[in-house]
């Protein structure tokens, strides 16, 4: 968490305070940070992994109850 915390606050000194910061760009660039609690992969390619296995359960699983 230090380093999210990190990554935060730089981003937002950087971008002039937080009254200038957008906040959806802010939280799209830390969702493109890599976690080592997620082995170095970032939250984003995490999310889309997950999405492609649960497509791929829901139509292997799908067939399998006909």
């Amino acid at each position: 968490m230090n380093d999210q915390r990190f990554q935060i606050e730089h981003r937002i000194v950087a971008e002039g305070g937080l009254a200038k910061t957008n906040i959806y760009e802010l939280n799209h660039s830390l969702n493109e940070v890599p976690f080592n609690a997620i082995k170095y992969r970032s939250p984003i390619v995490m999310l889309k992994e997950k999405l492609k296995n649960l497509a791929e359960c829901a139509s292997t699983c799908s067939g399998e109850q006909d």
